[in-house]
């Protein structure tokens, strides 16, 4: 509690009270009473006129001291206290006047001066309060209106609070996000204060309120377009929203778009792997359906996609099997590629050491081949004959593209036979 009303006195002087006012004074609670209604010139009455309280007097209408106004040093400022309409008991409204009815509008002026800067202590805020008076009577403070009568004087941070106010309530009116964040940047350059914070809470109930119409529109959407990303898009706006019934009904349709989408996903994916029999293809297809809940569609798809490697497998058994009857460098290299469209497992690795074999007979054959060819190339150095040098381009001629071929060409073509 910053501030404390009371709307009551007595002539009567008490220790009990007094240490109780000074005791919250001490602790920081800023106190304002009524100075009394016994007319000017009797005492302030109590707790006003200890120095731990502030004593207001009340004026009329005419911004004169009501006849009734206790009067003295004690009184610090001058509020309204005549013709006061205000609450009543059960419910009702009634008009009264006195000092009782002065002080709470002071009370509510330190309010607003404590709202405007929360930091000020209740000693800064009765220093402050003084910059916000109408000077009555005898120029500087006196014994009948204190410093003043209370006038609020309007500050920058007033104009700004009531921008983002209107910022708010068309936010409220419109819920457009481009309003939302207007609102939401007016009201970050706002100090710190209550009215700023219930400022924010009711721009988080508009916010509330536009992530959910976000989150349904963008649902509506994936379940029209049912594409990757305008799943992904809802998805993101789901994820805004708090835990609830709408989250999670969003949730489950979106869920069911994305069922679709998989499923889709899948069966394109089996149906390319079948045309191109391509081991990325296949693995592309795997994953796919992979995602697929158990279902009778899975497993369909998952058969077809198994007929689609065994055909796979049946042709790489068949390319190493032919390579193995007739080792060419051809037959290896189309059984190479056969036996890289399969996927990892056993069958891959036994044809691979097979075709390993192959391989490495084809090389043996190639280097013998170089061999012969070096021979005959030297020898047509030598003799220096057409025949030597027909025979040497006829070996040089077997031999596969590779840098060993090029030397012995470029050695072949130096050679010039005898006339």
């Amino acid at each position: 509690m910053d501030i404390v009303n009371m709307s009551l006195g007595t002539t009567s002087d008490s220790k009990i009270l007094h240490d109780a006012v000074n005791k919250a004074y001490e602790q920081g609670v800023l106190l304002v009473a009524a100075s009394g209604n016994d007319g000017n010139g009797k005492p302030v009455n109590y707790p006003a006129a200890y120095s731990s309280v502030v004593a207001v007097s009340a004026t009329n209408e005419k911004n004169q001291l009501a006849s009734f106004s206790t009067t003295g040093d004690e009184v610090e400022f001058s509020a309204p206290g005549t013709n006061i309409t205000s609450t009543y008991l059960n419910q009702y409204y009634a008009t009264g006047s006195g000092t009782s009815q002065a002080t709470p509008h002071a009370a509510a002026m330190f309010a607003l001066l404590k709202q405007r800067d929360p930091a000020e202590t209740n000693v800064q805020l009765r220093e402050e309060m003084r910059k916000n008076i109408v000077d009555l009577g005898t120029a500087g403070r006196d014994q009948q209106f204190g410093y003043g009568l209370i006038q609020y004087k309007a500050q920058a941070t007033d104009s700004a609070y009531a921008a983002a106010e209107q910022a708010v309530k068309k936010a409220e009116q419109t819920k457009a996000q481009i309003d939302i964040n207007k609102a939401r940047e007016l009201i970050s350059q706002l100090p710190n204060s209550d009215a700023k914070t219930a400022l924010h809470k009711r721009l988080d109930k508009v916010q509330s309120y536009r992530n959910v119409k976000d989150a349904k529109d963008k649902v509506a959407k994936a379940e029209k377009y049912k594409t990757q990303q305008t799943v992904d898009t809802a998805q993101t706006a789901i994820n805004k929203l708090p835990n609830g019934t709408d989250k999670k009904n969003l949730q489950k349709r979106l869920d069911q778009v994305k069922r679709y989408i998989a499923s889709k996903q899948a069966k394109d994916k089996v149906a390319k792997a079948e045309k191109s029999k391509k081991k990325t293809d296949v693995d592309s297809a795997q994953s796919a359906i992979g995602k697929l809940p158990a279902s009778s569609e899975k497993t369909s798809l998952q058969k077809r996609l198994n007929k689609v490697k065994s055909t796979n497998l049946k042709t790489a058994q068949q390319s190493v099997s032919a390579a193995e009857k007739k080792s060419t460098d051809a037959n290896a290299a189309k059984a190479q590629s056969a036996v890289n469209q399969l996927q990892a497992g056993k069958d891959k690795t036994a044809l691979q050491k097979r075709l390993d074999k192959v391989k490495k007979k084809v090389a043996a054959a190639e280097a013998k081949k170089v061999e012969t060819a070096k021979a005959k190339v030297k020898k047509a150095e030598k003799d220096k004959t057409k025949k030597s040098k027909t025979s040497a381009q006829s070996a040089v001629n077997q031999l596969k593209a590779s840098n060993e071929k090029t030397k012995l060409q470029k050695r072949l073509n130096a050679v010039k036979p005898k006339k």
